[in-house]
């Protein structure tokens, strides 16, 4: 029998039921010179859930990430961690942005260094640069530790960014596209890694993409946003895939493809949408 969409939309995962609340964002608007991007944002987020955001350029994922962050605060709700109202900054979470924020002055080694230096005040160099060399080696970059962010590829400085924020073994890991600049074979070991750390350890994940295999793969849940400014939650969606997970036979299952297609028709039609606001696109005619 076939499985509609909003079956699986009603779905609820075995992370997500009954569950306690890690982040919670509530009713949260934030605006930029005077123009709103973000309006009446929503969204409850559990311990240990992996939770993707998808949308079209511009809708204002990254600006959602930030805020979560502490970087930026909201003009309108609040969002709370653990119970306490996100007002700044924090050690608690750990941040991995698109442009790899290394230290050009610090190799890849001391760039790790830095931050476990936070988590661990108390121990020795050569015990924190044994630690960094063993989370280079868990993104593939062992060899590299010697090496300044100058002399490393783009795909390279973003695995040294990643190797940081999972040294400073925090419970939040907030990611946006940290995989973008990666080459496919590089960004399959890192998605599989951070399953395993998923699994592993009780961290709180919130991921931004544009690749909806990744989003699937890797999501408890998916959530949508549409095209802005102002951009508002449009969908979230429930992943009904068991952990572990295989990507073959994740793949060929009929919910994958219902979602796929689904995910990719909000997309399309948030574009769509956006660029004949824009007078960029006319319904029936020969296109862009």
């Amino acid at each position: 029998m076939p499985v509609s969409a909003e079956t699986i939309r009603y779905r609820t995962s075995q992370k997500s039921a009954d569950y306690k609340i890690k982040i919670k964002v509530e009713q949260v608007s934030f605006e930029y010179s005077g123009r709103q991007i973000l309006r009446g944002m929503d969204l409850t987020i559990a311990p240990g859930e992996f939770v993707v955001l998808m949308g079209p350029s511009g809708c204002g994922k990254s600006t959602f990430l930030r805020l979560v962050s502490g970087l930026d605060i909201p003009h309108q709700g609040r969002i709370r961690i653990d119970e306490k109202t996100v007002t700044g900054p924090s050690p608690e979470r750990a941040v991995v942005f698109q442009d790899y924020s290394l230290f050009p002055w610090l190799t890849a080694r001391e760039n790790i260094v830095i931050a476990l230096r936070q988590r661990f005040p108390g121990r020795k160099g050569k015990e924190l640069r044994e630690l960094a060399d063993h989370y280079l080696e868990l993104v593939q970059l062992g060899r590299a530790g010697h090496l300044y962010p100058g002399q490393l590829s783009g795909g390279m400085r973003q695995r040294i960014a990643i190797a940081r924020a999972l040294a400073v073994g925090t419970d939040v890991l907030l990611m946006d596209e940290p995989f973008g600049a990666l080459d496919p074979l590089t960004r399959v070991h890192l998605q599989d890694l951070l399953l395993r750390i998923v699994e592993d350890r009780d961290v709180t994940i919130l991921f931004v993409t544009h690749d909806v295999d990744e989003a699937l793969y890797l999501a408890d849940r998916v959530v949508v946003f549409s095209p802005g400014p102002p951009s508002e939650i449009a969908d979230v969606l429930e992943l009904p895939f068991p952990r572990p997970r295989n990507r073959k036979q994740l793949a060929e299952r009929m919910e994958y493809n219902v979602l796929r297609d689904r995910i990719l028709t909000m997309m399309n039609r948030g574009l769509l949408s956006k660029l004949e606001e824009e007078g960029m696109f006319e319904p029936g005619g020969s296109g862009i």
